[in-house]
This record gives structure tokens, C-alpha cells and sequence, in this order.
């Protein structure tokens, strides 16, 4: 039994517990003369992993779904799917990208979120920071928090095996590591993986709304070659000049997705339509 105990453990971390044990023959046609084996089911306790993992920032406005076992979090599955389902969930996937500080996994977070209240295809979400170590357990516990899927990739062809795996069961928000104008091009490969997939891709450029005006644009331009479709703003509520950021965005044909405008996920994230944007800032 402890054997078996220490196996799992090793699989699945120390927070592992069983569920229930029984013993199977291990040739089923000769029955237990033949030997027989310790089988058991485990699963993850949330209650030990919550007290190591560091708490994310971001809070919850309203009820969220129970946390489901490990299993459940860091596979996202292989369903098969035709190509007019795949089209049907709309299979898309949503890397943000962005400079450390942004608010990027909160805002993953909230894009997930509020994908899923758009339709009822299930929604992913996946961690490629294989070198931060508060990032991957935040994204983790939102997803848990949230009841949704999760895994990470720490490389473009574990990033490409588990965007497959996916395999368009709805859409899929990527989270990148935070870099910085000198290192965008590590985030080249992680784009190429996803593009070698077939999917979908709206790449969004993260920027702190509360940053000065010049870092918005040398952000802008530093992350041109990552192919930047639009721009999703935090941060709004901790400043005075969002509406001139908005301005100088749009007056330069910068497409704006997203408003995040406070911590809550995922009700502080708002649809940048003309319609909000005016009611936001008029």
C-alpha cells in the first residue's frame, strides 16, 4: 500500500491522496494464481496544493465553480471534432502577449472567462512561461477558481502537441512570458508553433494603461513583429489619461479589443465596442 502511495505521489506531487485501492490479477484470463497488483484512483488534494501555491492577484465578483481534480486541470483533452464543429465553437486561439507588470495573466483570465459567457463550447487555457514561477500557479488557481481547463507547454513543440490535443473543442487563451522590447523575438517560436497548428490566432498586445504615454509606443513597436492584431488596455482604474490613450490608439488605426478596468474577473473586463468606448471616456 505505501508503495502504491509513494508511486502516485511521485506522478502526481505530494499532495496526491487515494481515493480507493483494489487488487487485479495480471493476466485477467488466469485469474489471481497468475499474481496480482495494487491498483488505486487518486486525486489531487486543492486544499493542501491552495496553502503552497502563492494566491493570484485578481478577485472574484461571483460564484465560481468548484476546483476539479488535477487530472482534469492539466489535460486538456483529445476529443475529436469534425472541421464543421471546429468552426461551429469558433476555435480560436487567444495569445496575449506583453512587457512584465502588464497584468497579462489576470487578463487571460478574464478573457477566458468572458469567452465563456459567449457561448457554451468549453474554454482552455495555457501557460508557456516555463521560467517564472509565481506565473504558472496563478494561472492554475484562476483556472481552478474558474472551473476551467488548464496545462502549460514549455517549449513551441510542447506548445504545438498540446494546442493539437485541443484539437478545437473551443477556444484556447495562451499566456506568454512577460518580456520586454529587447526580447521579443523569443516569443517568434511560440507564435510559429501556433500557426503550424492551423488554428485561429488574435495575438493581443497587453499594455499597462497606467504606463507613460512614450512606453506605450515603444511597446507597440517593439512587439510589430509578433503581428499585434489589437491592443488590450489594464490598469485603466489606476489612471487619469485612458481617455488619451484610447485617443492616440485609435488615431493611429490601433485596434483596441479589451478594457480592463479594475481586478474583479471577470466583470472588470469590458468589449471595446464604439458604443462602450464612448461611454466609458465621453
Amino acid at each position: 500500500m505505501l508503495a502504491l502511495l509513494d508511486a502516485i505521489r511521485g506522478e502526481l506531487g505530494p499532495q496526491a491522496v487515494l481515493l480507493s485501492v483494489r487488487r487485479v490479477p495480471l493476466d485477467p484470463l488466469a485469474g489471481m494464481d497468475a499474481g496480482s497488483v495494487l491498483e488505486g484512483a487518486a486525486a489531487l488534494d486543492p486544499d493542501a496544493v491552495a496553502q503552497q501555491e502563492p494566491a493570484p492577484t485578481g478577485t472574484y465578483d461571483r460564484p465560481v465553480m468548484p476546483s476539479a481534480p488535477r487530472a482534469a486541470e492539466t489535460r486538456l483533452g483529445s476529443k475529436s471534432v469534425t472541421s464543421q464543429e471546429r468552426d461551429r465553437a469558433g476555435a480560436t486561439v487567444w495569445l496575449l502577449v506583453g512587457a512584465p507588470g502588464s497584468g497579462k495573466t489576470v487578463a487571460s483570465a478574464k478573457v477566458a472567462a468572458w469567452l465563456r459567457s459567449q457561448q457554451s463550447h468549453p474554454v482552455g487555457l495555457l501557460s508557456t512561461d516555463a521560467c517564472n514561477s509565481r506565473q504558472e500557479p496563478a494561472l492554475r488557481m484562476h483556472a481552478r477558481k474558474l472551473g476551467m481547463p488548464w496545462t502549460a507547454a514549455q517549449s513551441a513543440s510542447e506548445l504545438h502537441e498540446k494546442v493539437l490535443s485541443w484539437n478545437g473543442r473551443g477556444p484556447l487563451v495562451v499566456d506568454t512570458p512577460g518580456v520586454d522590447g529587447t526580447q521579443v523575438a523569443s516569443l517568434r517560436s511560440v507564435k510559429a508553433a501556433l500557426e503550424q497548428t492551423g488554428a485561429r490566432i488574435e495575438t493581443h498586445l497587453v499594455l499597462n494603461a497606467a504606463a507613460p504615454a512614450a512606453e506605450h509606443t515603444r511597446l507597440w513597436k517593439a512587439f510589430a513583429p509578433v503581428g499585434c492584431g489589437q491592443t488590450l488596455l489594464t490598469h485603466l482604474d489606476r489612471t487619469e489619461d485612458g481617455a488619451d490613450l484610447v485617443a492616440r490608439l485609435l488615431s493611429s488605426k490601433i485596434g483596441i479589443s479589451f478594457l480592463g478596468m479594475g481586478p474583479k474577473i471577470p466583470d472588470d473586463l469590458i468589449l471595446a465596442t464604439p458604443e462602450r468606448l464612448l461611454q466609458v471616456f465621453a
